[in-house]
């Protein structure tokens, strides 16, 4: 399977000849607005392969912020993390969403889980 970053949220996943796109933000951002609090009994125990989680809550809270996305990471124990929706273009700020993507993979690595953070045009392979 290939992840391929195509900018904001945007990512496809590839596997074989079958192409999804997918925009976890709006998918976290429902979850996450919705249900705001952490733990969450139904995470324990997942441990998926990629978790797409969104980071850029701190300021405007339409996400989690850092520390809410570790803590569910912690909770949620997958192999591979890649952040996303944070550092989005906006047309009166530099940024909406802003988040210290370096700070949240240091803190994603102290606790022994890989963590990527894609920039435009990056694929990982899974």
């Amino acid at each position: 399977m290939k992840i391929t970053f195509y900018g904001y949220n945007a990512f496809v996943v590839e596997n074989g000849s079958r192409k999804i796109a997918i925009d976890p933000g709006a998918l976290f951002l429902h979850y996450f607005r919705l249900t705001p609090l952490i733990p969450k009994k139904e995470w324990e125990g997942l441990k998926p392969d990629v978790l797409m989680i969104p980071i850029g809550g701190s300021v405007v809270k339409n996400t989690m912020g850092e520390k809410e996305a570790l803590e569910a990471v912690k909770i949620i124990s997958p192999k591979k993390v890649i952040p996303c929706h944070y550092d989005c273009p906006a047309l009166v700020s530099k940024k909406l969403n802003p988040a210290n993507p370096d700070a949240f993979k240091s803190g994603v690595e102290k606790i022994g889980i890989e963590c990527n953070i894609m920039q435009y045009g990056d694929k990982i392979e899974v």
